[in-house]
């Protein structure tokens, strides 16, 4: 009997055994496979993009739909800089074509030059344009030829045309004057005539004038653009050679245009105006062209107090409240007497005027007269006689306006009054916030700007007020708890870092300035989040504390990340001692050489921040390139240096700089720094 069953035994046996190899071999095929990520097992976007940094092919057989997100991309920065141009040359998917150029003009990596150049021979327009955006922000113009040939082909759409034409205007290339000019003479091409302003310290005073004249002179053919550009370029280079066709434009200028026209008459300041502005004069006509003639006048040396005198003690209302705002706005003292008469006019309109107009003009004789107004039976007259007496004495009347703004039905009151109190004095904190409630979104911003004025805090008020606003996740209202961290701040700035949520940046900031070690492991999580800018915060946080990891990790995503992270970290080491650190001033002054300009500008702004000359003569050097890009980034730098540091920079560079960049300069001290 066994002796018959064994071979029946034997072949199940054999067979079992046949079928457990194949479900082996199956299983690791099916392992390999996984493993190795075969062709028909494709990658997930996140493997894809853990990829990139390494693998420079990863990006050319993949999707659009597969492709890594254009914002996850754009973190690796430079990193990704292989595999994107990889993928603008051999992916056959113009979709996915269109992400790797749109990454490359967010991280403006110089290697990616002869990549985006090629590019513009894509058969995909929108991979052209993207790849135009980039090279306009790079320094190099290997690619102007190209681009300049690109610009004259026949059927080219005329959005990727124009693209061409704001990438030359932005690279500064000399080379591209004469054909940009060619095409505003031939075209009337509005974005040739607007590329080639943003070139114009490399053009001749000729060439300037090209981009005016011809459109002043020919204004019907001019398009409507062309012609508003060319009479605002007229005042801002006083060119006399405008002022004829200027005045004879005027007759079949629109009503807006014919508003510029006199204005900018004004603003070049030529006598042979004279006569004919003299003869707009119309007090009945709309404020803003009688304020407009009345600038003009007064810049051309003549008396326009007269005729406002007589506007003032017209019987008609709308003439009189003209007078009034044409009088403050151009600050005429020799009016006061009749403004203070205005103060009791019929209409509450014309007394409101009166009173800002009084404010603005400062003499402190019409006090008693706007005293009276602050009774007025009207809300805005006597919101507007508060400010204006806030402008000419505000101690005396400080008190008061905090006390107006407790009064029954004051919204009229607030806006003025919380923006007249806003000087920074800490007496006013408490009264002012009281009467605004931060739950309310127009109070909050109120409240909010108020407190901005202030660089330090130690307001109870103040913190609750900022709580409250940063409950309803105000990005401000984080800002300033971040600026105005005091001992007060610190519990409630560890209690949400151990919530993230969209504002960790500022939370992060906020416990950085207090030296909060208490949720240090919180933060450390923070820290891990490779190519987040939240990762800089926390960064931020730890170099605070004096640990040098913190510090690295900053001065590598200087050099590495994409161009919005560099901002953030150079932000961040004006925030910070960065002297603290061994090898950190060095580092910085290494990378002021970098082959990467955006490097060079902002490892140069925590210098500049300091008042260092080596950060100073390196933003004057960027800036003397004449590279309209660069300039920019340049000048958005120093608006944002210390007071002391911005106005000590541009005295100097006031003292040298050519008439076109003293322009921009002299428009840099007129604005508050931000």
């Amino acid at each position: 009997m066994f002796a018959m069953l064994a071979p029946k035994t034997s072949s199940r046996w054999i067979l079992g055994l046949v079928v457990l190899v194949l479900l082996l071999t199956g299983v690791a095929e099916a392992l390999a496979r996984v493993a190795t990520k075969a062709p028909n097992v494709p990658l997930t976007p996140e493997e894809i993009l853990a990829r990139v940094p390494e693998e420079p092919d990863v990006l050319i057989n993949v999707s659009a739909y597969d492709i890594p997100s254009t914002a996850d991309l754009v973190k690796l920065g430079s990193r990704a800089t292989p595999a994107l141009v990889n993928c603008l040359a051999n992916n056959l998917d113009g979709y996915a074509r269109e992400i790797c150029a749109h990454v490359l003009v967010a991280t403006r990596d110089i290697r990616a030059i002869e990549p985006l150049t090629a590019a513009l021979d894509d058969p995909n327009d929108t991979v052209r344009m993207f790849a135009l955006g980039a090279l306009g922000e790079i320094e190099s113009r290997t690619a102007t030829p190209r681009i300049l040939k690109l610009m004259d082909e026949p059927f080219l759409p005329s959005w990727v045309r124009s693209g061409a034409i704001e990438a030359l205007g932005r690279s500064g290339d000399p080379d591209a004057v004469e054909p940009l000019l060619n095409r505003f003479r031939g075209e009337w091409d509005g974005t040739a005539q607007e590329a080639l302003w943003e070139m114009r310290r490399q053009l001749t005073p000729a060439q300037l004038n090209e981009l005016v004249l011809p459109a002043l002179q020919r204004w019907e053919k001019a398009g409507s653009e062309v012609r508003e550009f060319a009479v605002e370029r007229a005042g801002d280079l006083k060119l006399v050679d405008a002022v004829e066709p200027l005045m004879d434009d005027y007759a079949i200028a629109g009503s807006e245009a014919r508003n510029r026209i006199v204005y900018n008459l004004g603003r070049i300041g030529d006598a042979r105006a004279i006569p004919f502005v003299e003869n707009l004069v119309d007090t009945s006509g709309e404020a803003r062209l009688l304020n407009n003639v009345m600038f003009a006048l007064q810049r051309l040396g003549t008396d326009v107090a007269p005729e406002l005198r007589i506007a003032l003690a017209d019987k008609r209302a709308y003439i009189r409240y003209n007078a009034a705002f044409v009088a403050g706005d151009l600050k005429e003292a020799r009016l006061v007497r009749e403004l203070e008469v205005a103060l009791e006019d019929i209409n509450d309109v014309v007394r409101s005027e009166a009173a800002v107009a009084l404010g603005a003009i400062g003499d402190k004789t019409a006090i008693p007269a706007l005293e009276k107004a602050t009774r007025d039976p009207q809300n805005n007259v006597r919101r507007d006689a508060f400010a204006s007496l806030l402008q000419l004495n505000y101690a005396a009347y400080r008190d008061q306006a905090v006390a107006a703004l407790a009064e029954p039905d004051n919204n009229d009151l607030l806006p003025s009054l919380v923006q007249a109190l806003t000087k920074g004095e800490p007496e006013t904190v408490s009264a002012v916030l009281q009467n605004l409630d931060p739950g309310h979104y127009y109070e909050r911003t109120l409240g909010l700007q108020f407190l901005d004025a202030f660089q330090t805090m130690d307001n109870p008020d103040a913190l609750a007020f900022l709580v409250r606003a940063a409950d309803g996740w105000d990005h401000e209202a984080f800002k300033l708890l971040a600026r105005f961290a005091d001992t007060r701040t610190t519990f409630i700035l560890e209690s949400w870092v151990s919530h993230p949520g969209r504002e960790d940046e500022q939370i992060l900031r906020g416990l950085a300035r207090l030296g909060a070690r208490d949720r240090a492991d919180v933060v450390r999580e923070i820290f891990k989040r490779d190519g987040d800018i939240s990762q800089l915060y926390a960064a931020f946080y730890f170099a605070a504390l004096g640990e040098k990891e913190g510090m690295t990790v900053l001065l590598t995503a200087l050099e590495v990340a994409p161009l919005e992270f560099k901002r953030t970290v150079a932000t961040i080491l004006t925030e910070l001692d960065y002297t603290a650190f061994a090898g950190a001033s060095e580092t910085l002054s290494a990378l002021m050489t970098h082959r990467d300009v955006y490097v060079r500008l902002y490892a140069a702004r925590p210098l500049a921040h300091r008042g260092l000359a080596e950060g100073n003569d390196l933003l004057r050097a960027e800036l003397d390139k004449k590279i309209p890009f660069i300039s920019d980034e340049v000048l958005t730098i120093v608006g944002k240096l210390p007071a002391k540091e911005r106005e000590a920079l541009l005295n100097d560079w006031l003292k040298d700089a050519d008439p076109m960049l003293k322009l921009q300069l002299q428009a840099m001290q007129q604005q508050k720094v931000q």
